[in-house]
């Protein structure tokens, strides 16, 4: 959660290093975070504008739920639909018990930054999630993240523990909870309820048979997750994409059986290609 009002809400999220102690990336690839410190990882200023659901659909990422139990959302994205206010970059997760949760990554990705910010983001984790998205994995117990800068890790990873460092208000033990902020390069705020609040568990798996496998099911496959019905595309890499639609699942069905398709359609089809390409 960020202060409504602080006049510098919009960088707070971000590491001020000229009052704190910097860490280089080159120096410190392969070290682990030492309290204290900051490394960079910072998120930019948030800029102008926020992107569509259909953005948000197309982005060719295989993301999972940032806890292994349903967590309730409180606070949404400024600029998107959902209750937040002036400022506020993420959304907050919170589940039962409130503190010391193990909260994961939502998707793969390379851990790029963390640190601590007294005043902001807490104890944080940085991580670079692909196709110019990154995350920022806020409020966790001091001391308790667990993952190291130039990490490689799986969506489901665990990266810390639900706490209460940081801003919060109140800054109390019942208010822990997960501030994650998905964003752009740019700066440009995503809306993680969009990608993550209803995508399947960390650490859940896949269940069920292949739908309508045809000549091609030894290099793709359809999935459903029983515990929320989603379909899934599988590579056989093991890397996952969400079908969003009907009208996508129903050109999937028609690719995997030899069907013939329009060109438009192939396009489509080639985007969930490249999204579960080894």
């Amino acid at each position: 959660m960020e202060s409504p009002q602080t006049p510098a809400a919009d960088a707070r999220d971000a590491p001020q290093l000229t009052r704190r102690q910097v860490v280089g990336v080159a120096g410190a690839a392969a070290a682990t975070y030492v309290a204290g410190s900051v490394v960079l990882g910072a998120a930019p200023a948030t800029a102008a504008g926020t992107w569509t659901r259909a953005q948000h659909d197309a982005l060719p990422i295989a993301w999972n739920h940032p806890f292994t139990q349903r967590a309730e959302t409180r606070l949404g994205v400024d600029g998107y639909p959902e209750p937040s206010y002036p400022g506020h970059r993420g959304v907050d997760y919170y589940v039962t018990p409130r503190a010391g949760t193990p909260a994961c990554a939502v998707a793969s990705g390379v851990v790029t930054g963390g640190g601590y910010e007294p005043s902001g983001r807490g104890q944080f984790v940085t991580i670079n999630h692909g196709s110019g998205v990154f995350g920022d994995y806020c409020h966790f117990i001091q001391g308790s993240t667990s993952v190291s800068i130039g990490q490689n890790v799986s969506g489901g990873t665990v990266v810390g523990l639900t706490g209460f460092t940081g801003y919060l208000d109140p800054p109390e033990r019942e208010n822990s909870h997960l501030h994650l902020r998905l964003y752009l390069s740019d700066g440009t705020n995503l809306n993680p309820i969009w990608l993550v609040t209803n995508a399947p568990l960390a650490g859940d798996s896949p269940t069920g048979p292949p739908q309508n496998p045809g000549e091609d099911e030894l290099m793709y496959k359809l999935i459903t997750f029983a515990e929320n019905q989603q379909v899934w595309i599988v590579g056989i890499s093991g890397k996952r994409k969400y079908i969003p639609n009907t009208y996508h699942l129903s050109l999937l069905q028609r690719f995997l059986k030899g069907d013939s398709l329009l060109g438009a359609e192939l396009d489509i089809i080639a985007g969930y290609q490249a999204a579960v390409a080894p």
